[in-house]
């Protein structure tokens, strides 16, 4: 006992020493465990974004083919297949296999629609040619896959696949055509597929229907949009960001939301992540997910340690560091300290607050405010850090009830407890502090108290809400790209290609690998222009929009391509990196439309009627050369002028002036106004009897563009009662 006694101040630091450094290695510890847990929720979060993104991007897909055959009922495979690429919709949606378009075909006409199929050779001869349907002994209406977009040597495989066929897939399809919604099927594993698949359908109408009902639906029906959605590819993409953030996670489908399809489906996992341990403990259920009429649970693992390496080494460091401290200390106030003999007199009060002055001393070390309450919620001690920063002007925070951050400090906890919170200090600068509060007991595990360090987490806090935004902003960026991207060295070859547009066209990127542009054929350009473009690549200069042609898989494209030259540390030229646009669809359009305009123009240039042409506020955009012999007017000089300023009419009768009929059109709601026989008065004096019409101009949703004015010169045709002396000599 008495050497024990001798050793007093020695034990009692090493213990405060040590139990410092618990508290401290612990705070950090149950820091670092919160601080993984909330990435792993925000993990899941985004994941289970990331999953109803891409489903509804999938039934953005099925409205774009359903407005396209609400607006042309009759879609040739070549037009579907030009909207499939002008849609890029399997750039966007990972695990999409083909766009599709069903067809209700009678058993009784199932012949001569495979006849009719077959002899359309007017695109992919290749697949259409041998276009045939399994026989079937059923007598209602088959649900044939009619067209598919991309077509290929795999996709191939659905053209006449009748869909009633699987009980599955008929089911999913029967319900979207009573709801006239977007259905998704239950998933089947069929020949046609290596992998287990979905379908989703949306029915289509032949115009769009304001108050439906099963009859009026069941008349006015169509077909069905379908997207083919491989669910491996598709669960693929979500599972390597999950395994970016340390998670991995297994899907279950509930099956049909409504009950009827429920009981007729089981629950059944579609997908499991490869590190999922089906044997450990039970995983971190989300609330299920219901999208386009079935039902997900997602189950979420944790497949890294919430501490990582370095955390554990700090933590490590730490203790070593707080032993060493301790042990130093300790000897330290031992050898100035040492206790006197049994006989002498020594002041245990005294020695008392000795202790109690080092624990203070120890305390008052810690850089982050540091609260200690009682039981009643009063504290009993506050650091220097806390008086200075929580305190107000007048009072001090020891013997204060009221809570300084939140009121959860005054409660009874039976766990650590940690927070977030924002707080005005005395200063008046607003931080952010992170709370860690912890219960304290005695001996007896009966609880005396509270613990509360706070943590001044404001400068990371800034740092994670910009990484934050910027995060999200690249995955905006990475949502809606839709170019393909390619690299080439110094000399102009490329060396890397990707894209979708590879797997559209059926191509191999590496006839693209060590060959210059140039290289792959003319590009229907001129050598000047080739030469051009050489010059650019040789001054090592950025470029935009470069369009060239390429004919690739027996399909002429037009391509526009933008280039970025790429230098070392040392500004040394590298190579190039750049990204492509399939712009075929664009070109081909304005052809198309500059053609249209060509024969339109030609068309009324040739009739030997006059027609003149205004806008909705009558200057006149358009007349022919009758019209401009008539009036007297050359077509350049009457463009933009007023149709009242150019043309003006008589009755034949009263010499008196007449009204518009082109004024009258856009007034009145009459579409055609005419025939009116009267006198054109041109801008050179003279006069001619003629007969005169106008009408409105209308588009596609009767919208009024202008008019239409339409005269031919009957000065030779009038009956003799007609014929008058205009302006007699």
């Amino acid at each position: 006992m008495f050497e024990l006694k001798k050793y007093t101040v020695f034990i009692v630091t090493l213990l405060l020493g040590v139990l410092l450094t618990v508290v401290s290695i612990s705070l950090y510890y149950w820091q670092a465990i919160d601080s993984a847990r909330g990435r792993w929720q925000q993990s899941q979060e985004q994941l289970l974004y990331q999953f109803q993104t891409q489903l509804l991007l999938t039934q953005s897909d099925l409205h774009l083919i359903q407005a396209a055959f609400i607006a042309q009922n009759q879609l040739s495979p070549e037009q579907f297949s030009q909207l499939q690429l002008q849609s890029q919709a399997r750039q966007i949606s990972a695990g999409v296999l083909a766009m599709g378009f069903v067809r209700p075909v009678s058993a009784d006409f199932l012949s001569q629609y495979i006849e009719q199929n077959r002899s359309d050779t007017r695109f992919a001869t290749e697949f259409y040619s041998v276009f045939d349907v399994a026989s079937s002994q059923q007598k209602e209406a088959l649900q044939i896959v009619d067209m598919l977009s991309p077509l290929n040597s795999t996709t191939a495989q659905w053209l006449g696949f009748n869909l009633a066929h699987d009980a599955a897939l008929k089911r999913a399809f029967e319900r979207a055509k009573v709801s006239g919604q977007p259905w998704m099927s239950d998933g089947f594993t069929a020949s046609l597929v290596r992998t287990e698949s979905l379908v989703f359908y949306l029915p289509i109408y032949r115009t769009v229907l304001s108050r439906p009902t099963p009859a009026l639906r069941s008349s006015h029906y169509l077909g069905s949009a379908m997207v083919l959605l491989q669910i491996q590819p598709f669960f693929a993409e979500l599972n390597r960001l999950a395994d970016s953030a340390g998670l991995a996670f297994r899907v279950v489908d509930l099956g049909a939301i409504d009950a009827v399809n429920r009981a007729e489906t089981a629950s059944k996992i579609r997908y499991t992540s490869p590190q999922f341990a089906s044997d450990a403990s039970a995983p971190m259920a989300r609330a299920p997910v219901n999208v386009l009429g079935r039902q997900w649970r997602f189950e979420f693992q944790a497949i890294t340690s919430a501490l990582s390496m370095r955390q554990m080494q700090l933590m490590a460091c730490g203790a070593i560091l707080g032993l060493v401290f301790s042990l130093l200390l300790a000897s330290l106030l031992q050898r100035r300290h040492r206790l006197p003999a049994v006989d002498d007199n020594v002041d245990k009060p005294s020695l008392h607050l000795t202790q109690v002055q080092q624990m203070r001393a120890l305390l008052e070390a810690v850089s982050d405010p540091l609260i200690l309450r009682d039981a009643r919620g009063q504290i009993t001690y506050a650091n220097a850090v806390a008086e200075l920063r929580l305190a107000e002007h007048d009072r001090c925070l020891l013997g204060a009830v009221e809570p300084v951050f939140d009121a959860a400090e005054l409660g009874r906890l039976s766990m650590p407890l940690q927070l977030m919170v924002s707080h005005l200090d005395r200063d008046a600068q607003v931080r952010q502090y992170e709370l860690m509060l912890k219960p304290l007991r005695d001996d007896r595990l009966q609880w005396m108290g509270t613990v509360m360090q706070a943590r001044d987490i404001s400068a990371s806090s800034a740092t994670i809400k910009s990484l934050r935004e910027q995060v999200e902003r690249l995955n905006m960026l990475v949502d809606i790209a839709n170019d393909w991207f390619w690299e080439q060295d110094q000399e102009g070859r490329f060396t890397a290609v990707s894209g979708d547009l590879f797997t559209d066209l059926d191509l191999n990127p590496a006839l693209f690998i060590g060959k210059c542009r140039w290289e792959l054929g003319p590009g229907g350009l001129s050598a000047a222009q080739w030469a051009a473009h050489r010059a650019v690549l040789a001054s090592q200069q950025a470029y935009r929009d470069f369009e060239y042609q390429a004919e690739l898989n027996q399909q002429l494209l037009f391509l526009s391509v933008s280039g970025q030259p790429i230098f070392d540390h040392n500004g040394q030229f590298m190579a190039y990196r750049g990204v492509g646009r399939n712009v075929t669809a664009i070109r081909l359009a304005q052809a198309a439309l500059l053609s249209e305009q060509q024969r339109a123009q030609a068309t009324l240039a040739s009739i030997s009627d006059a027609v003149v042409s205004t806008d909705l506020n009558g200057r006149i955009y358009y007349l022919n050369s009758v019209a401009s012999a008539l009036l007297g007017w050359d077509p350049e000089m009457a463009q933009g002028q007023y149709l009242s300023s150019v043309y003006q009419t008589i009755d034949a009768k009263t010499r008196l002036p007449l009204a518009g009929l082109a004024a009258l059109a856009l007034q009145n709601s009459a579409q055609c106004l005419g025939a009116r026989r009267s006198i054109l008065l041109n801008k050179l004096g003279l006069h001619f009897y003629i007969e005169e019409s106008a009408a409105r101009i209308r588009d596609d949703a009767h919208a009024t563009l202008g008019a239409v004015l339409v005269f031919r010169d009957m000065s030779h045709w009038q009956d003799e009662a007609d014929r008058v002396c205009v302006f007699p000599d």
